[in-house]
């Protein structure tokens, strides 16, 4: 028999989207020989990597109908096995729902559906937690058609308060937001009021906001096995974008810690959860207690940190449909370097971010990355054209940014 973890014999992974998470897949699928299927409405960097085979495009970058059709009928038309990662929660429901259907064409390397949804509908997740000697920060939960107003003054003596939708990116364009910090009641009643006097139309998950700098959160990025094993690595954020709220990583050292490697491991077993994962959290700085944050049921946008460290999750993923994990799991917690969204950092710390008081001067951004391995979002040597086009996407949003951002300026007294 062929050893199957020949490239020939792996499933394809089949990646829905084309942006950095979807990139990082793609360049840890390529250092070990596998190439990649992108699928999207628009394409992302990604799309000019020597390691993607085929593009397939979507009609919406939403799993709207029309878009899974599509999706389903690209995938009728291709010969041999693949493996579907969707890269963000619309899509991990809509897989959810619609499994049998999608594993007609695809295997899944995702959590069981109903650990899955328990993980993505955050009100839920707190009670499991709760109910699991699991710490996690003060929290209240809003319900459709329960009192918004004595909900929000519930608040009270608990600010600065994060508020969350119950699924982000399902149902909750009517926030105008995936995560929100408020520092006072007089915010978040003036924010409140606009959804009406029944609230929105969304369930809603409020937290106190643990104290402390974007060092104080760490994540673990990787893929556990259904018997046990488990693949990850530790990112401790140095920044996060945007810096008024929690927000996604714009640069992280590529190190965790033992208290939190413990914790994600805890969290995972007692959810007897397989599949991706992207699990979070947050050490308090006054206290020094650690609480969970979430478990993302998919790759987070770091996911190549990992193979940068020695832990190719995504490939084992990969192995794992055809039988063939490591026997052994692999864990990480004390990488070295940095990884970074480098161009985004910059411009938007040095220039953006500072314009409201927020950013940080070029000196200080430089002593931040100096001395670092630096392992970029997009660069890579062997793959330089992915870097070119990530370059084009920044200057062209910010040169949309920069008119709004002079006016502001000039504006000031």
């Amino acid at each position: 028999m062929n050893d199957c973890r020949e490239p020939g014999n792996l499933p394809v992974p089949v990646i829905i989207s084309s942006v950095m998470n979807a990139y990082g897949l793609v360049r840890a699928f390529g250092e070990k020989g596998v190439r990649s299927i992108l699928s999207d409405r628009r394409w992302g960097p990604a799309k000019f990597s020597k390691y993607v085979s085929e593009c397939w495009h979507l009609p919406s970058a939403y799993p709207t109908d029309a878009a899974i059709e599509r999706l389903l009928q690209h995938a009728s038309r291709h010969d041999g096995p693949m493996m579907l990662i969707p890269c963000n929660e619309p899509w991990v429901v809509a897989i959810m729902d619609r499994r049998e259907e999608f594993e007609k064409f695809f295997a899944i390397p995702l959590a069981k559906a109903e650990t899955a949804r328990l993980a993505l509908t955050k009100t839920d997740m707190h009670q499991w937690c709760l109910r699991n000697d699991v710490r996690v920060p003060t929290s209240f939960s809003f319900g459709v058609g329960e009192d918004w107003m004595g909900f929000l003054h519930s608040m009270e003596g608990h600010f600065p308060v994060i508020v969350k939708p119950e699924t982000k990116g399902v149902g909750d364009e009517s926030l105008g937001f995936t995560t929100r910090v408020f520092k006072s009641m007089g915010e978040l009643l003036d924010w409140g009021r606009f959804q009406g006097s029944s609230g929105p139309s969304c369930a809603v998950l409020c937290q106190h906001f643990v104290s402390g700098p974007p060092t104080s959160l760490v994540a673990y990025h990787g893929y556990r096995t259904a018997d046990g094993r488990t693949f990850m690595a530790g990112l401790t954020k140095l920044r996060i974008q945007p810096p008024v709220c929690g927000g996604s990583t714009s640069a992280g050292y590529l190190h965790g810690d033992e208290e939190s490697r413990d914790a994600a491991l805890d969290v995972l077993k007692k959810l007897e959860f397989a599949g991706l994962f992207d699990i979070e959290f947050i050490r308090e700085q006054g206290t020094g207690l650690l609480y969970f944050i979430e478990l993302n049921p998919r790759p987070g946008m770091p996911n190549y940190s990992a193979a940068a460290v020695g832990v190719n999750f995504p490939y084992i993923a990969c192995l794992d449909q055809v039988g063939m994990a490591p026997a052994e799991s692999s864990i990480v917690i004390d990488g070295k370097g940095l990884w970074i969204n480098g161009m985004v950092d910059f411009i938007a710390y040095v220039f953006f971010y500072r314009a409201i008081g927020m950013g940080m001067s070029l000196r200080d951004w430089w002593r931040s990355v100096r001395g670092q391995r630096i392992l970029d979002v997009y660069f890579n040597r062997e793959d330089p054209a992915v870097f070119m086009a990530g370059m084009r996407d920044v200057l062209c949003e910010s040169f949309r940014h920069l008119g709004p951002m002079l006016i502001r300026k000039l504006k000031r007294p």
